[in-house]
This record gives structure tokens, C-alpha cells and sequence, in this order.
């Protein structure tokens, strides 16, 4: 297994404030990169926002997007969602680069990569589910 402990990386909210991901250790952590203007992110936009709901307060999502801070608010509120949404101002960690979006990482809270997925994908689904309530230890 893949261990992404002591990854700096600077991230900020749509909201402005400022955080790093070696502050998340010890978290479950939903990573997804994504664009407005992706239409195969924007699909699978409700699944994740589902899953928010049901895991926000347990796990920690990270929707992360090079665009401009207002253009993703316009999105997410013309939308309708609430996930807590990080411009990517510098360069993620090698382990979660990729050539393409939507791309998806879970982590679990010893610092392991246990799900990578390139492309759009089901994220409401029964073995999501399982997995997360696995991580979670329930």
C-alpha cells in the first residue's frame, strides 16, 4: 500500500482561508480534482455530494480545482452544492498527480492510499459505502 504521510501542500477554499494537507494525518480523506467546465466531473458531481451528506462530518472532502475562486462559487451555488470545494494554487504530490479529470484518491486515516480512480465513477454506491464505513471503523 501507498503511504502519503507528511505531504505539504498548500491548498486554499473557495472561501479564502488557508490550509495544508499534513494538517488532515489521521483523517479519512475523499480527494477529488475536477473543473466546471468537465463534463464527466460535473456528472458525478451529485454522487459526491451525496456522499458528503452522509460522510462530511466523519471524513474530510477535498474537492480541488485550478479555476478561479468566483467561477467555482457561481457553480456550486447555481447548483445547489455544499462540498467544500480548495483551489489548487501549486503543484499536487507526485502520488495524486494525474494526466486527466475527474480523478479520485482515498485515504485512510494511517496515511494510506487505498482507492485511486481516473475518470467519472458511482461514488453514491453500496461498496463506497462499505468502504468508508470500513475506514471509519464501523
Amino acid at each position: 500500500k501507498v503511504e502519503v504521510k507528511n505531504l505539504i501542500w498548500p491548498l486554499r477554499s473557495v472561501e479564502g482561508k488557508e490550509m495544508n494537507f499534513t494538517e488532515l494525518e489521521g483523517e479519512v480523506i475523499f480527494l477529488n480534482f475536477w473543473a466546471t467546465w468537465c463534463p464527466p466531473c460535473i456528472a458525478e458531481m451529485p454522487a459526491i455530494q451525496s456522499l458528503y451528506d452522509e460522510y462530511g462530518d466523519r471524513v474530510v472532502f477535498l474537492l480541488v480545482t485550478r479555476e478561479n475562486p468566483e467561477t467555482v462559487k457561481k457553480f456550486l451555488e447555481s447548483r445547489g452544492f455544499s462540498m467544500p470545494v480548495y483551489i489548487q494554487e501549486y503543484q499536487e504530490p507526485g502520488i495524486f498527480r494525474s494526466n486527466s479529470i475527474p480523478a479520485t484518491y482515498i485515504v485512510s486515516r494511517e496515511g494510506r492510499l487505498v482507492l485511486e480512480k481516473k475518470g467519472a465513477a458511482k461514488w453514491n454506491s453500496r461498496n463506497i459505502r462499505e468502504l468508508m464505513d470500513g475506514l471509519l471503523g464501523k
